[in-house]
């Protein structure tokens, strides 16, 4: 069993093979649907490989059930705070929190403002991120063309342990 039964949220550490190879088996499942919806097949995380993922500088935050990874978050600092750059759940487990859950997470591990950027056609995760706080910063659009944007949350304040 790769992963273990517990529901909280753990860091991944994606640089061992098994487990960049169930983060990239997860990203398929997971990001295809939203591919469809927009359109737009070459959405990077459907062609990353598990080689990219042991070579990513993010952190990687997961949720598990029975032993599978079934949702996840990456984050990397940015020197006006965190960006988000990986937010999926695993289709069998949609609108049940998991996304929310580990916003939630990312937004508390934060020193500063959390920001993200999505396909502004992806009105499902606009409406997640905006009920969490974030509010549209500007749109944009990918150097594939497609049509993006990119949401703030504030500083939520210190943190505890700060």
């Amino acid at each position: 069993m790769l992963f273990g039964h517990s529901s909280d949220i753990t860091h991944l550490r994606h640089q061992e093979p098994t487990v960049a190879q169930a983060i990239v088996a997860l990203q398929r499942r997971a990001y295809r649907p939203e591919a469809d919806l927009l359109d737009f097949p070459g959405l990077p995380p459907l062609k990353e490989s598990p080689a990219d993922i042991i070579a990513s500088v993010e952190t990687f935050y997961g949720l598990t059930t029975q032993g599978r990874l079934i949702a996840l978050a990456a984050t990397e600092a940015c020197p006006e705070g965190t960006v988000i750059t990986r937010l999926c759940v695993a289709p069998g487990h949609v609108r049940r929190g998991h996304a929310a859950r580990l916003i939630r997470h990312v937004v508390e591990q934060s020193r500063g403002p959390v920001k993200v950027t999505t396909a502004a056609g992806n009105h499902p995760a606009i409406a997640l991120y905006e009920k969490c706080g974030f509010v549209i910063q500007e749109r944009h659009d990918s150097y594939e063309g497609l049509k993006l944007v990119t949401l703030r949350r504030p500083e939520i304040g210190p943190r505890r342990d700060a």
